[in-house]
């Protein structure tokens, strides 16, 4: 039984024997990579330094507690104030536009104005074009014309009516045309149907 104690203990030492002397390799490398780095105790001391430096000098610097009492009223009192803002009635006065109002008058009757200047112009140029075509027609050596023209003004001064009539005799003329257009276009839509028949 003791060689049988000894086989189970033999594989058993092996074992832990691998497993310490890989352990020991792990520590000789890790004492080797702590021994590569470089030594920044110094630096390290300096940054503590620092740093107790600031808490000192936070420790110092006091928080201002009536000032900050001192502002939050003031919100306060604003944040009431703009929930209750104040009604201003406020008052327009247009001068401006009683002037844009006459400077627009004025240019209206202006307009106006020269609309009026322009067509009493071109009136007279239209009563100029007729005297001188009556004068024309009154130069002429033609007897029968000159006796129209007298028999014409006699007409205008002795029948008032006479204006009437022309525009009647005009009239009749244009219903004359039309009707001579109308029958014509009929005439051509009939000749139309006739070659379509055909």
């Amino acid at each position: 039984m003791s060689d049988q104690g000894d086989n189970v203990v033999t594989p058993f030492m092996e074992v832990m024997t691998n497993k310490v002397q890989n352990q020991e390799e792990k520590i000789v490398s890790i004492e080797q990579k702590l021994n590569s780095i470089p030594n920044n105790s110094a630096e390290i001391l300096e940054i503590k330094k620092e740093v107790l430096d600031a808490k000192i000098i936070l420790k110092q610097i006091s928080f201002p507690t009536t000032e900050m009492r001192e502002l939050s009223s003031n919100l306060r009192e604003g944040v009431t104030l703009l929930k209750q803002p104040v009604e201003n009635k406020v008052t327009h006065h247009h001068y401006l536009s009683n002037y844009i109002y006459i400077l627009f008058g004025t240019i209206l009757c202006l307009c106006l104005a020269g609309i009026g200047w322009y067509n009493t112009w071109d009136k007279l140029n239209v009563f100029k074009e007729n005297d001188i075509k009556y004068r024309f027609l009154r130069v002429q050596n033609n007897n029968y014309l000159r006796q129209l023209l007298k028999y014409t003004d006699s007409l205008y001064l002795y029948q008032p009516d006479i204006e009437r009539s022309v525009i009647h005799m005009e009239d009749s003329v244009r219903e004359r045309y039309r009707i001579i257009q109308q029958l014509e276009e009929n005439n051509i839509e009939n000749q139309k149907l006739q070659q379509k028949l055909k």
